[in-house]
């Protein structure tokens, strides 16, 4: 392997190794031939967009074939899968995690406080964030070894090729004992503190208000749980389960800088005889094309009397790493929380299909924020991401010579075939349906099967009713029968257009 020829420290030493591979995954100086270069956003000219690359095996034949030129391009996901591959190659065990509403902290001269800052106007629109963001969701590696030679702890250590920070002059990150981490044990080495404030950073939102009553000023509320609010990693028993690792990061119910923060508005607002108000949100999973409802709940446990306030929802569009790309909607009600109806009421927003359908959400998602305004002073803010479900693909695998009614077929699963001795192909044939009417662009398929030698057709577009189905076919070629009977062929396929992605997978048994 290249990138072991060039480590030049003690091979014995896991963290050195492990370490030197964080750094060697991205270009940078003093490494000129690292394996993938990181990009954010489009455009993706010379190369491919993250979303592109099915599995690592296409990425390190690209990397060989074009004599050790850095591939274009990826992102966590990507960077993540890169560096688990090559972990386990070494014999080094390593997992590929994820983690939603990620922090990234950008420390002030060396140093993390694990906060950041979040800024909103009176209506409830983003303004930016200081000190760092927070991304939708981040990935990175976890690899284990018990022969530190240094003071921390062993066992699992967080590991990340993904370039963002500089750790001792280079982007690398890791190895950080999870124990360490988990009780901010910030001297121990590496990068601790830094992987701290990614799981659990306090996420301080300032909101800005004007007011004809007072000059402009701004509210502070702490919400804790933003960052890390979920951290998995695939089960290690085979199956399709998610291995919940947030507890190995972070403590259960540290909740005392919120609680804290939280008392201390409430004298204000007692002070000030500003009720206290609020808010309850809820994002149903909805699939591409179908119109997203957000249903907003908001509350007043303080007042004595009919009291009028505002909703405001706002949609905007954010990368992965939470920077706002543009601003979908925004609508402001007026409701009245009335004695009659305990103080609350409930609101329903409607985002349509086609305010979102071009918004190229392979890279990006969408967050609805829901706020409070009473007095022309934001109150309370609640923020949501969206779960919109791709397409899904059908794929049909059909062996050579026999009917079309043989076709069997199957979606994450294994389909069985019974080939003749004379068969020395096998036909995969694969299609999604968009009945959204949505009109997709730049609609093509790609295949990955490990190893094996394989022929890709063309894409098809069959258009009836005002709906349109895109198929693809191709052939698994040379495959020796005798040596690969009753042995598995994993078949990836992924569909990529101008606003969205889907993948599927089959196992198939030859």
């Amino acid at each position: 392997m290249f990138a072991l020829k060039t480590f030049t420290g003690d091979r014995s030493d896991p963290v050195a190794v492990a370490r030197f591979f964080s750094l060697f995954m991205t270009i940078q100086p003093g490494n000129p031939n690292g394996l993938v270069q990181g990009r954010w956003q489009t455009p993706y000219s010379g190369g491919k967009e993250p979303t592109y690359w099915s599995g690592t095996n296409q990425i390190a034949k690209q990397y060989v074939t074009t004599g050790l030129q850095t591939v274009k391009y990826a992102q966590c996901w990507v960077f993540g899968g890169c560096l688990n591959t090559m972990m386990r190659t070494i014999g080094i065990a390593s997992r590929q995690l994820f983690t939603f509403g990620s922090g990234h902290e950008s420390p002030d001269n060396g140093v993390y406080h694990h906060l950041i800052e979040e800024k909103y106007d009176q209506n409830g629109n983003y303004l930016g964030s200081v000190h760092g963001s927070v991304w939708n969701f981040h990935s990175w590696n976890d690899v284990w070894f018990n022969s530190r030679k240094d003071n921390a702890p062993n066992g699992w250590q967080a590991l990340d090729g993904t370039p963002q920070e500089e750790s001792d002059g280079s982007y690398q990150m890791g190895p950080g004992a999870l124990s360490a981490i988990k009780n901010r044990q910030e001297n121990f080495l590496y990068d601790v503190p830094f992987v701290v404030s990614e799981v659990d950073a306090t996420l301080l939102r300032n909101m800005y208000n004007c007011s004809a009553w007072r000059s402009c000023t701004f509210m502070k509320t702490i919400q804790k749980t933003t960052t890390g609010s979920l951290i998995v990693t695939s089960s290690n028993d085979g199956s399709s389960e998610e291995q919940d690792l947030t507890y190995d990061y972070k403590p259960k119910g540290n909740d005392s800088a919120l609680m804290v923060n939280t008392i201390t508005l409430q004298k204000r607002n007692r002070m000030m005889n500003i009720p206290s108000f609020e808010i309850g949100m809820s994002l149903d999973e909805v699939n591409f094309g179908s119109p997203i409802t957000c249903v907003a709940k908001a509350f007043c446990s303080t007042c004595r009397r009919d009291t009028k306030v505002d909703l405001v929802f706002n949609v905007v569009q954010v990368n992965n790493i939470g920077q706002v790309m543009s601003r979908v909607s925004n609508l402001r009600k007026t409701v009245i929380l009335s004695e009659m109806k305990h103080f609350a009421a409930v609101e329903e927003f409607v985002l349509s299909a086609k305010d979102y359908k071009n918004l190229n959400l392979k890279d990006s998602s969408l967050r609805f924020q829901v706020s409070i305004i009473y007095l022309e002073v934001i109150q309370k803010l609640e923020t949501k991401t969206a779960s919109i479900i791709p397409p899904p693909i059908t794929i049909h695998v059909k062996e050579p010579m026999t009917s079309l009614s043989a076709i069997q077929s199957g979606t994450d699963k294994d389909v069985k075939l019974n080939l003749k001795s004379s068969a020395s192909e096998v036909m995969v044939m694969f299609y999604f349906d968009n009945h959204v009417s949505l009109g997709l662009k730049d609609v093509r398929f790609q295949v990955n099967t490990g190893c094996l030698k394989n022929t890709f057709d063309s894409v098809t577009r069959l258009v009836k009713n005002d709906a349109e189905t895109f198929i693809g076919t191709f052939n698994l070629l040379d495959v020796n029968l005798e040596e690969m009977r009753g042995k598995s062929v994993s078949v990836i396929v992924t569909m990529i257009s101008d606003s969205v992605h889907s993948q599927s997978h089959i196992d198939i048994v030859l």
